[in-house]
């Protein structure tokens, strides 16, 4: 199939037009041969070749009649025989055709088809030497000619990618494409497109491979596929087409991962995400908090087809779908959205930015003032293809997409390829941490909400919830210092101070089992119950002095005690051994007042909160390391009834 972007189909007509005016009337017929509505491509293509044949012959006699060899060139051009053209538009350009013009633009054309971007570029600027007097056309020739700089740009750097297929228990001999992973790496959705029909399939990371099965309670005898799946795995959203109770075209459906392992029945997303248009391909954030997906819908759209997003509300339900604004979207195609784990880099598939090929990838990063950075994902990543969706690693080091070529070697089938991530476009690395949330002296898992916040410059916030077994996953960035805190209504919260500097994966998670308890009008210390640690109440060296990063952790407590207006606690401030004694034990008590005194400032009463100082004399680590002396400076405190 022929494909012509909308500068190059304007640029053709327009130079037709001032062929016609500025040659006689007399001139050739040397248009390209017109198609008729009833005869099939392969009888015309036969008839086509006859002449083609008879040309040849008769340029034998005469190799330099220049209407035979313009029609001849139209008739390969045609017949997408592309070298051949080429020699024979070269030869007319020998010849000092009075056409220059027009066989100009054609041999820039099909040079750049076949990726000689630098000879497209020579025979365009050509072209425009010979049309200087119209401003249209010169206007029309010099975006080309930029978009050929791009071209040559992009392929004069290429970058060694080392691509590699996934395992043979994935790609089979039937055609596999768009997979999905869950933030530990251990499953994989994808579809595989297998009887003339798609299907979404599991698979399980196991000591040996992966374990492969079709989830059979949402694929139908249509198709299914263009999904995303959650950080934990326990949701599935997917694209479904001409079902008889949609919306549209192709809607978007989720399901749930029930606690028997099977998954739930299919449930649209309702008429605020679908339209009674197209809309598909959607991408999840780690949180679950945002959805990205394409739609055709016109309304609020830049083209034919747009990236939107939508975010869940307080009550969990989705938003009305915003577009994602002209930086990203054009008048071409956007498709195909795959948001990173760190929910600031968004990488999508276009035509409408400038390419190598038909569809180029691009990654897009979010900054404070909106979608910025859009870069493209050079050579090879981008070819001259058709170049389609991509997923990236946690860590940033991998992307995955499908082929059908692979090693030189072209197959009849897409397969799923990994290959190594360039630098330079690669995320902000991200790892996870699993975590279970339990009581404490049952042992019985709670439902939790865990929130997780870092500055990434700015500060970042997101929320995870457990699972039915009070389980959770979270992204967390790579060497940034990450606030953890996790609560469950009626129990008293659990919060952390954590930096990972490593990238872990489903063999070796980040675990936390985290244990809370309910408090009980009584003196705690009296009891098993340890006292919770203010992981995030930070102060400036050597003072009692609040840090402004303390305010989260001081208004979690503050709502704890606002909710139990009967609670009473203890706050009690502990030191490292460096200084004396005396100097320690009065600094942990200032420290510990500076905290009442915030928590007094915001409503509570005084006589609800005790103070204590007890220095260095209760160390929990080390004081040899300066992580354990870290650690030893903590502030925390106990529920009592004194």
């Amino acid at each position: 199939m022929k494909i012509y972007t909308p500068l190059y189909i304007g640029l053709i007509v327009m130079v037709l037009l001032w062929s016609s005016c500025a040659s006689p009337p007399s001139r050739p017929n040397n248009k390209l041969p017109s198609r008729t509505t009833t005869a099939p491509r392969y009888v015309e293509d036969q008839q086509l070749q006859q002449e083609v044949l008879l040309l040849e012959s008769a340029l034998k006699e005469n190799p330099d009649n220049t209407s035979k060899l313009l029609r001849l060139a139209a008739l390969y051009m045609d017949l997408q025989q592309d070298s051949s053209a080429i020699v024979t538009l070269e030869h007319l350009k020998a010849l000092d055709f009075r056409d220059q013009p027009k066989i100009f633009a054609s041999l820039g054309q099909l040079y750049e088809r076949s990726g000689a971007f630098d000879a497209a570029k020579k025979n365009y600027m050509l072209f425009r030497e010979e049309v200087m007097g119209n401003e249209k056309l010169v206007g029309k020739t010099d975006a080309i000619i930029e978009q050929l700089n791009f071209k040559i740009n992009a392929v004069s750097h290429p970058y060694d990618i080392n691509l590699r297929r996934l395992s043979s228990d994935i790609n089979t001999e039937d055609s596999e494409y768009l997979s999905q992973f869950t933030l530990d790496g251990d499953r994989i959705v994808f579809t595989r497109r297998y009887e003339e029909q798609e299907d979404l399939f599991l698979a399980i990371r196991t000591a040996d491979g992966y374990d492969v099965s079709p989830l059979e309670e949402i694929n139908t005898p249509l198709n299914e596929g263009a999904h995303t799946i959650s950080a934990d795995g326990s949701l599935l959203i997917f694209t479904h087409c001409n079902k008889k109770y949609g919306f549209g075209s192709c809607d978007l459906y989720t399901s749930k991962l029930l606690a028997d392992g099977a998954w739930s029945a299919p449930a649209n997303m309702g008429e605020r995400i679908n339209t009674r248009h197209w809309e598909s391909q959607p991408s999840l954030s780690a949180d679950g908090q945002t959805l990205y997906f394409a739609s055709s819908r016109p309304q609020g759209s830049y083209g034919s087809t747009d990236l939107w997003v939508t975010r869940k509300d307080e009550d969990g339900r989705w938003g009305i779908p915003k577009n994602l604004g002209s930086t990203i979207n054009t008048r071409g195609k956007e498709e195909s959205p795959f948001i990173h784990a760190d929910d600031r880099t968004l990488y999508f598939r276009t035509n409408g930015h400038p390419s190598l090929g038909s569809f180029d990838l691009y990654k897009a990063t979010w900054t404070e003032s909106g979608w910025k950075q859009l870069t493209h994902l050079a050579n090879p990543i981008n070819t001259r293809g058709n170049d389609g969706a991509l997923v990236v690693s946690l860590d940033g080091l991998y992307g995955y997409y499908a082929s059908d070529s692979y090693g030189g070697v072209r197959s009849d089938n897409l397969d799923i390829l990994k290959f190594d991530m360039p630098e330079v476009f690669r995320p902000m690395p991200m790892t996870y941490v699993r975590g279970r949330v339990t009581d404490i002296q049952s042992g019985l898992p709670l439902s939790a909400q865990i929130t997780i916040a870092y500055n990434d410059p700015a500060k970042v916030e997101k929320k995870y919830q457990t699972q039915y077994d009070g389980t959770f996953l979270a992204a967390i960035p790579v060497g940034s210092a990450t606030h953890l805190h996790i609560e469950s209504l009626d129990y008293v919260f659990y919060s952390d101070y954590i930096t990972y500097n490593e990238v872990k994966y489903g063999v070796e998670p980040y675990l936390l089992d985290i244990g809370l308890y309910k408090p009980v009008i009584a003196d705690l210390r009296d009891t098993l119950s340890p006292p919770t640690v203010l992981n995030n109440i930070f102060f400036k060296t050597g003072s009692a002095e609040l840090l402004p990063d303390s305010k989260d952790e001081l208004q979690y407590l503050y709502k704890l005690l606002a909710d139990q207006p009967k609670l009473k606690i203890i706050i009690i401030g502990h030191t490292d051994n460096v200084g004396t004694k005396e100097d320690n034990v009065v600094l942990s008590r200032s420290r510990a007042g500076s905290v009442a005194n915030a928590l007094i400032d915001l409503g509570i009463a005084p006589e609800r909160i005790t103070v204590e100082g007890k220095g260095e004399s209760q160390p929990i680590y080390n004081n040899q390391t300066e992580d354990g002396r870290a650690k030893n400076r903590r502030t925390e405190f106990i529920v009592s009834s004194n």
